[in-house]
């Protein structure tokens, strides 16, 4: 294939040390019903305790379950995981996590900014406002980042980088970005994150000098007396200023010294032949569908690109939620399995809001209300809401595909890597509890190829009177797990507890301290 041809060999190896990996956040939660997985010979009803229905609300929800995906037929897995079918021995679902942490933070009470901040970061805010609070950590693709800069000096600031996945409208990628980062100065931020493929390529490759190129370039041949100056300047001015304008001083030399350093890696890749730089893509000026796949398919050969020479080792792909016109289209409409369950249905969806009318009307206890409207509601939001999800999965098989078709030595590029997809709420309810979480890749040491189903049996740490009153376990642990696969030595990412407690039924007053350190055991061994 086109991507076959990217880059140079690597060492493969299954398991162990992960070379790279690639972040898929979506938005506005899951449809569970369509999503999960009952265990061989078992039926639906066995979800319907994690469904977050007052049926399981004031009691523990202790059922687990543990399958070979690799054994599971086609015809019987979920609708929204059946596009990682092709994927299934290098898929682990993990099902039923929660945000502990969120229980922590006074400025994320809301659960989408809750999720948002804490869906990377699993870590509470140390300022601003509930609809920007501040973070106490970067996000762990970003913190991962770092640690391989710091144990591999040829790294630059592209080690790990993001980018949104659009159909063009410039008003959600302003309002939807999952990633945090250390600006350099110890302070947590959210940065600029690019929607552009045609920007992306620059912000890699805008330094790689063509090798057919007849004439030196006047600017690259005096690159390092510009950064020398620069550096002469920033030191005696320095001196003369406070210790806060210092800082800010500081916080713009090192991105100085950053792109200095980005400029020098760019041109030494480019001279030693390692690296292929793909063509730019060309500039999108319109929005829609078409848009979306466009995108798709160039920031996928972008980052295959820049992870095969070793330019990027970690990114973060936010993903936009899909438009009705993009679930109507007719080429994902066919691929959707047949079935008689209501969320296969192949008919048209309605043209509506996928925030109010989707995904708040596929909330999950609605299904049961006592009043017809609630149960019609759910009835008409599901099937959006269920495609929704099988094309965020869709996505990540694409990228998953790209990378099995790159070989690197003793296998190919998706042996090395490690893409998890995330969501920043379980589903349209504004819950931070049942989460799912899918790893794909032959990378780490986690058991590949399972279906994991998580007790929900914590005392919930939330201020919650009415929902579920039992959590599953922290993703604090699958993500301290991820960093661990890349050699970081930690026992935490995150707060190491939080304290859960009942507030109604049967279980009222039952407290547990809940412990964040560690890994998930049920994913190891």
């Amino acid at each position: 294939t086109e991507h076959a041809q990217l880059g140079r060999l690597g060492d493969a190896a299954t398991g162990g040390t992960a070379k790279r990996l690639i972040v898929l956040v979506s938005s506005l939660g899951f449809e569970p019903r369509s999503l999960r997985m009952a265990p061989p010979g078992g039926d639906e009803t066995m979800l319907l305790p994690s469904l977050d229905l007052e049926l399981g609300r004031t009691v523990p929800d202790t059922a687990t379950w543990d399958f070979s995906l690799v054994d599971r037929p086609r015809d019987q897995w979920s609708f929204g995981l059946e596009p990682l079918y092709g994927l299934r021995d290098r898929v682990t679902i993990v099902d039923g996590l929660a945000y502990h942490t969120t229980a922590l933070d006074e400025r994320t009470d809301d659960g989408h900014h809750g999720g948002v901040l804490h869906a990377l970061t699993a870590t509470p805010s140390v300022g601003g406002t509930q609809v920007d609070p501040v973070a106490g950590k970067q996000s762990f693709h970003h913190e991962i980042g770092d640690y391989l800069r710091s144990i591999n000096p040829s790294l630059t600031d592209l080690a790990s980088i993001d980018a949104l996945l659009t159909d063009g409208d410039a008003q959600w990628a302003y309002r939807s970005n999952y990633v945090y980062r250390d600006s350099g100065s110890g302070q947590i931020v959210r940065p600029s994150v690019e929607q552009s493929p045609l920007k992306v390529h620059d912000m890699l490759f805008d330094g790689f000098t063509a090798p057919e190129a007849s004439e030196p370039d006047p600017f690259a041949s005096r690159q390092s007396d510009v950064f020398a100056i620069l550096k002469e300047r920033y030191d005696r001015e320095a001196g003369k200023l406070s210790s806060a304008d210092r800082g800010k001083l500081e916080q713009h030399r090192d991105l100085i010294f950053d792109l200095e350093k980005r400029l020098e890696a760019q041109a030494a890749l480019a001279e030693s032949g390692e690296c292929t730089v793909p063509d730019a893509p060309e500039k999108q000026s319109s929005r829609g569908p078409q848009v979306f796949d466009a995108n798709l398919e160039d920031l996928t050969g972008l980052l295959i690109a820049s992870m095969s020479c070793g330019l990027v080792r970690t990114a973060c792909v936010t993903m936009k939620y899909p438009t009705v016109e993009r679930l109507n289209a007719g080429s994902f409409v066919s691929a959707m399995p047949e079935g008689p369950e209501r969320w296969k249905s192949r008919s048209s969806l309605p043209n509506e809001d996928a925030h109010q009318y989707y995904s708040h009307g596929s909330i999950p206890n609605l299904e049961f209300s006592t009043k017809q409207n609630d149960r019609d509601r759910w009835h008409a939001a599901v099937p959006g809401q269920a495609r929704a999800q099988r094309y965020w999965m869709t996505v990540a098989a694409r990228f998953a595909e790209a990378l099995d078709a790159v070989p690197e030595a003793g296998g190919t590029m998706l042996d090395n890597t490690l893409i998890y997809v995330a969501n920043e709420l379980a589903h349209g309810g504004h819950t931070s509890n049942g989460v799912p979480g899918i790893l794909i890749g032959g990378a780490g040491n986690h058991r590949k190829g399972r279906y994991v189903r998580l007790a929900r049996a914590l005392p919930k740490p939330w201020n919650d009177k009415i929902g579920m009153q039992f959590a599953g376990p922290p993703h604090n642990k699958l993500i301290t797990g991820i960093c661990r696969d890349f050699g970081m030595d930690i026992d935490r990412y995150g707060p190491s507890q939080v304290r859960g407690y009942v507030q109604h039924g049967v279980s009222e007053g039952v407290e547990q301290t809940i412990d964040l350190t560690g890994v998930l055991s049920e994913l190891y061994g």
